[in-house]
């Protein structure tokens, strides 16, 4: 994984699990999760756990099924800076006045030439 580490590292499984019960008590234990009279608070722990994942403790996860083109649509767009609707109207304004500059060099070229 690029940055992070494996869920069963961050809760102190030996390995990972497909006992969610399991996985459920060993995040309450490793976080103090605990409710009235001592026992682990699964609820609370599932929270957890969900939030270490989104918090990206379990380095860069997507759960979707993902197909090859659509990774590469999502990398290129990552790649290409995202202006703001204030700074692509400002864009625009430049470009239509770079346009009317042309423009007018133009026409000043024809008019002396001509």
């Amino acid at each position: 994984m690029c940055r992070g580490t494996s869920y069963a590292k961050l809760i102190n499984l030996e390995e990972p699990s497909d006992n969610i019960s399991e996985v459920l008590a060993q995040v309450a234990k490793r976080f103090g999760i605990l409710q009235k009279g001592g026992g682990y608070h699964h609820e609370e722990a599932a929270r957890r756990f969900v939030r270490e994942f989104q918090l990206g403790k379990f380095g860069h996860l997507v759960l979707d099924d993902l197909d090859p083109a659509s990774v590469e649509t999502f990398m290129a767009d990552l790649k290409e800076p995202v202006l703001s609707k204030s700074m692509q109207l400002k864009e625009a304004k430049r470009e239509r006045a770079q346009k009317m500059r042309e423009k007018n060099a133009a026409r000043k070229l024809k008019l002396r030439s001509g």
